[in-house]
């Protein structure tokens, strides 16, 4: 991508816009239609990308990024509350979930709890010393470990949830036949994953002090999603919390990104046993201050000031964000809510534009009216028959 440390991974936004495309497929044809998915996705992207398309971006106001970043911080946030108090609720949105674990907190794992809270305070003391960049490895390796020692078993670990394989993905070929009906929503998927990206390139830029190319960095979003297509992988866009997290460990360049996965195809391949202790309350831990990070408070005041428009707008943006709609879309209601969002901030975002393209126009026409108004200058007269 054109940005140096932009994280490009599967975000929340593009696995729930997966998990809707794929809604009532049969799950032995699952993987096939995910591959066309994918690849049809980079397409978008990389076409997208060759029109110079990512001029667009410029057109998304300050309000909506700063709403749409500020409810992805509240969704990583909200998202973590099961694994960090050992309580899952019953409720659909995450806000109620985390209402629901308050009615409930006699419920709450105790013991749970104080291992994400440790992973924090851990994370956030080292964050003020010279050894800031690295408090997230710290923290997972001093809680994984005592969690081992101290036999805590009433806390949870990865692989009580999922078994890590230990070997790379096979690759599969694309059923052309399966295109016409993958082709709207991957269309949806690459708007949802190229606006999020937008937020990332628009307010994270370049050690250089220089902003992203969005074009290239839709292309380069484009290559990796026609690459996991053929593992079969859920579609992947700019991740801003995973952006944050390379740059507040330190990431100053593309091999941070590059490195990591290297690191993780290793992990996989020889450590995958010992992945799976780590204590999920850790990972929410983790998670929980990328989220915070997340929520750039100057920049919401800065928005608030400026104006009620912006200040709604924002607001706006930040609830469409944390509360996804569930009317129908192209006959699939769960697909909705991803479309919805996306087309959604894109109103919002050409609702700001026409405001300040309308604003522009005033002003210009009174600064016409103004210059018209004026008397003429005495050469000028003095020149010019009567």
């Amino acid at each position: 991508t054109s940005s140096v440390i932009m994280n490009v991974d599967a975000t929340s936004a593009t696995s729930i816009a997966t998990l809707d495309a794929l809604a009532g497929i049969p799950e032995e044809q699952e993987l096939a239609y995910l591959v066309v998915l994918g690849l049809l996705v980079g397409l978008f992207m990389i076409v997208f990308g060759v029109l110079k398309l990512g001029f667009l971006v410029r057109f998304i106001s300050n309000s909506v990024i700063t709403g749409f970043l500020s409810g992805l911080g509240l969704l990583t946030i909200l998202g973590q509350v099961g694994d960090l108090t050992g309580y899952y609720s019953d409720a659909d949105q995450k806000v109620f979930q985390a209402v629901d674990t308050i009615i409930h907190w006699q419920q709450i794992d105790w013991v749970t709890l104080t291992v994400g809270l440790a992973t924090i305070a851990i994370v956030v003391g080292l964050d003020r010393t010279r050894f800031g960049r690295y408090g997230f490895a710290v923290a997972v390796v001093v809680t994984t470990v005592l969690v081992a020692i101290l036999n805590l078993e009433s806390v949870a670990v990865v692989g009580d949830t999922t078994t890590i394989p230990r070997s790379l993905p096979a690759l599969n070929l694309p059923q052309l036949s399966l295109v016409p009906a993958m082709i709207m929503p991957a269309l949806v998927i690459a708007i949802i994953a190229l606006v999020q990206a937008a937020s990332v390139s628009q307010s994270i830029p370049n050690p250089d002090g220089e902003f992203p190319d969005p074009s290239g960095d839709f292309r380069g979003q484009g290559v990796a999603n026609v690459a996991v297509g053929f593992v079969g992988g859920i579609a992947v866009g700019g991740s801003v919390s995973g952006t944050i997290q390379v740059q507040s460990i330190g990431g100053r360049s593309r091999w941070a990104n590059i490195f990591t996965g290297v690191f993780a195809t290793i992990c996989v391949l020889l450590i995958a046993p010992f992945i799976e202790f780590i204590p999920l309350p850790t990972l929410a831990g983790t998670l929980i201050v990328v989220g915070v990070q997340m929520i750039n408070v100057p920049r919401i005041q800065t928005v608030w000031h400026t104006g009620w428009i912006p200040s709604a707008t924002m607001i706006i943006t930040l609830v469409i964000t944390l509360y996804p709609s569930s009317c129908s879309f192209i006959g699939r209601p769960r697909q909705s809510r991803s479309s919805v969002l996306s087309l959604s901030l894109m109103a919002l975002s050409l609702m700001m534009m026409s405001r300040k393209c309308c604003r522009a126009l005033r002003s210009w026409r009174s600064c016409r009216l103004a210059a018209c108004s004026l008397p003429a200058p005495p050469n000028l007269r003095s020149i010019c028959p009567k």
